[in-house]
Order: structure tokens, then sequence, then C-alpha cells
């Protein structure tokens, strides 16, 4: 029985590094968005 509990355990753990993870991943795009987006409005400015 405490191997089944201690199997679910890991299982939370690895389910919420996923989502961890896939948050990082998902504001990192933003901000190299927001980066390229701002040099291009930056170039635009400048001619």
């Amino acid at each position: 029985m405490s191997r089944s509990m201690n199997q679910d355990h890991d299982h939370g753990k690895v389910r919420l590094s996923l989502l961890t993870s896939s948050a990082l991943s998902r504001l990192v795009m933003v901000l190299v968005l927001l980066a390229v987006l701002w040099v291009i409005a930056f170039n635009l400015l400048e001619w």
C-alpha cells in the first residue's frame, strides 16, 4: 500500500515539473517575441 502511495507522489512531482517547464518555455517565447517586436519598432523609428 505504501508503495502505491509513493508512486502517486512521484507521478504528481513529474506532472508538476512538466507544468512548470511548459510555463517557463511559454514565458521565454513571449519574452523573445517582445524583444523582437521592440527591435523592429526601434528600427522603424530610426528610419
